[in-house]
């Protein structure tokens, strides 16, 4: 090639010199003052892959990315070089088989003893290596954040609870959030286990990392308990886990704290101890049944077998007839105990609902029990209020849930003892309250006496029989009447309180009878003599007209019976479409509505009726008669826009009264 001998010429001799053709570590070529490559050593021949030939004479753009060519890269380089002398650069350059490079270089200017620019010199060096290892250690170092995050996720959504625990003192580094949930929110890391959980001291647990901090052997513990305080000046609640401790070994081999890591199986253990329980409870039962089954058969059979001699007594036959018949009783009762038990669970047990004189059903049941009262020489006494008699419900088993209280009261009542039973009226309810002076129930027995064949004393040593069934029964008859029972006791040895409530509106009058004839009727509905002796004593509702709203026909011949009989004069309609209709044409001077009805609830038609005029009709006195009866419920209905929740079923004469109140009639009668 012409051109190399010129770059004695160009440079001088001296310059040329230091260029040594032969270094292979770097590639040193010279560019004159246009970028063209006029010199190339055997560094560049090794980096670029051309040879002499093939590359003097060439811009040095030849040599860069197309991208860096395009955004004009080399004319940057090539101008900073000229104007400050130097330029550097690290980036991917392009090789002759069309590969990439990344090469490190410093473009100099080369300038005469006057300062006029004569060309560059450019040496670089292969770092693709170093490159590809940076990239590959970046690489490693995302996968290892990723893989730390993904790790720090499962952390932190791990259902089982995890703590690291690092040096003597067992101090807390890491706890996940089922750790918190585990031990109770509080400030734990950063410190101590006993500083952070006081109440662990004297478990166990801390003599138990001791152990696996100096011997490095990991501990797995199954079904542990721990007495811990989950909330500031709480209860200490008990726990139960199955945990593991691992030990934390450092580079060298030391062990430097504890990993624990377990599950909160309370639940589970609370569950399999109830189930437990009530196996054994369940085992109590039957054999107590056994005994109770067994005792009056062993005196009938006797009895039976002295007779059947024909050598007894006219004393001794009326002896073992008495004793026979009374036993008889007695296992007759037990047989119905159990299926009274048997219908409650099954959900096959009905009442016969009518109004009942509840002074009465309390006076029978004392004269059945006062004989028994009488042999013990207990003081039986009766406190009832006579204008609290009436109420709707089932005879036989509101007599049974007297009777039960009652004989219960008196076989927990020794001799010379005393019991009483109260009936007032207590707001909206009837209120019967059964004392007694006994034996008292234990305090950790009073929450559990009304659950099916649980018994004070289970024992063979029990002094007082019974299937333990009694109480159970009163609380469901109870129940299906609408009301609730409680019992109270000091403690053993301080007697027992029961008491009874029944809501005056708990249950429905009678079973409206199904009828394919009109609404009004009144031949078809059966209840109306029961219906009219309730209302001789309510107020008079004449004059007022009502409109009754209710999609279930036999409850809209119900009020409406009740209502006319009172005086009103009712519209009974099906929807709340036709109710909101009804009430601006006719405007009735108080609103009954169902709550829950197909296509609009009672809620919606209520507030679109409070939307309307008072010429409209907006401010109608309202009534919500609803099924739903909880504390939520009658708050829902009352900030609706009702002014009174009225649960089904429904009495009568709390109807009336509450249509009397509404209408500003509360006294009349």
């Amino acid at each position: 090639m012409q051109i190399e001998p010129s770059v004695q010429n160009i440079f001088g001799e001296n310059l040329y010199a230091i260029l040594v053709a032969e270094i292979r570590d770097f590639a040193i070529f010279l560019l004159d003052r246009e970028g063209v490559i006029v010199s190339w050593n055997e560094g560049a021949r090794l980096l670029f892959g051309y040879e002499k030939n093939e590359i003097l004479g060439q811009k040095v753009d030849f040599l860069f990315v197309p991208e860096d060519r395009q955004n004009g890269v080399v004319e940057q380089e090539l101008h900073k070089a000229r104007t400050e002398g130097r330029a550097e650069d690290v980036r991917w350059h392009l090789r002759k088989d069309g590969s990439h490079v990344w090469a490190n270089g410093v473009n100099t200017a080369l300038k005469s003893e006057s300062g006029e620019l004569r060309g560059f010199a450019k040496v670089a060096r292969d770092d693709t290596l170093r490159q590809k290892s940076e990239a590959e250690r970046e690489e490693l170092l995302q996968h290892l954040e990723f893989e730390r995050r993904r790790l720090a996720g499962i952390f932190q959504s791990a259902p089982a609870f995890v703590a690291v625990l690092r040096g003597e003192n067992h101090t807390f580094e890491l706890a996940n959030p089922a750790y918190y949930q585990l031990v109770g929110h509080r400030d734990i890391i950063g410190k101590p286990l006993l500083e952070a959980l006081p109440e662990i001291e004297g478990q166990g647990f801390v003599e138990i990392l001791d152990g696996v901090l100096h011997s490095g052997v990991p501990y797995e513990g199954r079904e542990m308990m721990a007495s811990l305080q989950r909330e500031p000046n709480g209860p200490i609640e008990e726990r139960f886990v199955d945990l593991l401790y691992q030990p934390l070994l450092e580079a060298d081999g030391t062990i430097s704290g504890v990993f624990s890591h377990g599950v909160d199986i309370t639940e589970q253990v609370r569950a399999r101890r109830g189930a437990e329980e009530a196996n054994r409870v369940k085992d109590e039962f039957l054999a107590t049944l056994s005994h109770e089954l067994r005792t009056p058969l062993t005196a009938i059979i006797g009895w039976t077998s002295i007779l059947q001699s024909g050598q007894a007594s006219p004393q001794e036959v009326a002896r073992g007839l008495d004793t026979i018949e009374r036993n008889a009783r007695a296992q007759a009762q037990l047989v119905e105990d159990i299926l009274d038990v048997s219908r409650v669970v099954t959900g096959k047990l009905r009442l016969e609902m009518q109004p009942v004189d509840l002074v009465s059903i309390i006076e029978e049941a004392v004269d059945t029990i006062l004989p028994a009262a009488q042999a013990k020489n207990i003081r039986l006494q009766r406190v009832l209020d006579a204008g609290a008699n009436l109420i709707s419900g089932d005879p036989t088993r509101l007599q049974q849930i007297v009777w039960n209280l009652l004989s219960n009261a008196l076989k927990f009542t020794p001799k010379d003892g005393r019991v009483q039973i109260r009936l007032e009226r207590v707001d909206s309810h009837l209120e019967v309250t059964v004392s007694d002076s006994g034996v008292g129930i234990a305090l950790e027995v009073l929450p559990h006496v009304f659950e099916r064949f649980r018994q004070a004393d289970s024992t063979s040593t029990r002094s007082h029989g019974g299937l333990g069934l009694g109480l159970a029964i009163v609380r469901h008859l109870v129940e299906l009447h609408g009301g609730s029972v409680e019992a109270h006791s000091e403690g053993v040895g301080k007697g027992a309180i029961f008491t009874l409530k029944l809501p005056l509106s708990a249950v429905r009058l009678l079973d409206v009878s199904k009828s394919d004839e009109s609404e009004n009727n009144e031949e078809k509905v059966p209840f109306l003599d029961g219906i009219q002796s309730l209302v001789e004593n309510s107020p008079r509702l004449d004059g007022l007209h009502v409109l009754v709203v209710d999609d279930q026909k036999d409850t809209r011949i119900f009020l409406a019976v009740v209502l006319e009989k009172c005086g009103a004069r009712v519209t009974a309609v099906e929807s709340a479409a036709q109710a909101f209709a009804a009430l601006q044409t006719l405007r009735p001077d108080v609103l009954l509505s169902d709550v829950g009805m197909p296509e609009e609830d009672g809620f919606s038609l209520i507030r679109r009726v409070r939307a309307l005029s008072f010429e409209q009709g907006g401010k109608t006195p309202a009534a919500a008669l609803t099924a739903f009866a909880h504390v939520e419920d009658r708050v829902r209905v009352l900030r609706s826009g009702f002014q009174i929740h009225l649960p089904k079923p429904i009495d009568p004469l709390e109807l009336a009264t509450v249509v009397a109140a509404l209408a500003g009639r509360s006294n009349a009668a």
